[in-house]
């Protein structure tokens, strides 16, 4: 069977605010060729005249972000890697999310208790990974629902992938630390999504990777500068990077 990997990022985090009409913006790198094509980017890319030392969008100037643009039409000519986007309002997300995580996790438990902004937590726990039971731990309502709406993202992109292919494909994914995570090497959002798109994608999607510290690699800071760019192209107006949007194959936007 035909595999398929890709790293993803949110800008600006994982996490829903107060308003409904805040953005979340998604980007994914679809790795062509192999697991190195991830890796060939950057610093690390094998010819020099293209390398270039990569550094989290959030912090950099007008002239970096300019190079790293550059830098990223070279990587989308060279046909290793595919860029692709997936933009959806808080209240998509809510709404997806809720839908999706009950559908295929059972209904979200009610109220353990509340966070200092009156937002409701549950109590989660009492499954083994590893062969181990996980103590119980609190999570918010809207992290569930976070999670139920990245997995629902991440199997349309597999269900694009078998479309184009025209028979089932397997996807491998490597995501970025989800914020304020708990647990044995703060994973257990993290296993929990890995689970849900387990369920939902029949096996054929897999959550492979989540780094111990965040965009300490090239790979991992590519994917941080996609997501800052995708934001900036939609919210910036001046429209200064607005060309920058040819670099983006695949597009989903719900608002």
């Amino acid at each position: 069977m035909k595999k398929y990997a890709a790293v993803v990022d949110v800008s600006p985090t994982e996490q829903l605010g107060d308003s409904d009409t805040d953005l979340k913006f998604m980007a994914l790198l679809f790795g062509l060729k192999s697991y190195m094509s991830f890796y060939l980017v950057g610093r690390s890319h094998p010819d020099e005249s293209i390398r270039f030392p990569l550094r989290k969008w959030s912090s950099a100037n007008r002239s970096y972000k300019r190079k790293f643009i550059e830098h990223a039409h070279h990587l989308a000519r060279s046909e290793n890697i595919v860029f692709a986007a997936n933009v959806a309002s808080s209240s998509v997300i809510r709404r997806t999310g809720k839908k999706y995580w009950e559908f295929w996790m059972g209904a979200i438990p009610n109220p353990s208790s509340y966070n200092k902004k009156n937002r409701p937590r549950v109590l989660m726990g009492g499954y083994e990974v590893n062969d181990q039971v996980i103590p119980p731990y609190e999570l918010l309502v809207d992290d569930l629902i976070v999670l139920g709406w990245y997995a629902e993202s991440l199997v349309s992109c597999l269900s694009v992938l078998i479309e184009v292919n025209g028979e089932a494909v397997e996807l491998d994914i490597l995501i970025d630390k989800l914020p304020n995570d708990q647990g044995d090497s703060g994973h257990y959002k993290a296993t929990l999504l890995k689970e849900i798109c387990r369920r939902s994608s029949n096996n054929l999607l897999a959550i492979k990777g989540v780094p111990e510290i965040s965009d300490s690699t090239q790979r991992d800071l590519l994917v941080d500068n996609m997501a800052g760019l995708l934001r900036e192209i939609t919210l910036d107006s001046t429209l200064e990077y607005r060309d920058a949007i040819s670099l983006f194959t695949l597009n989903r936007v719900q608002l």
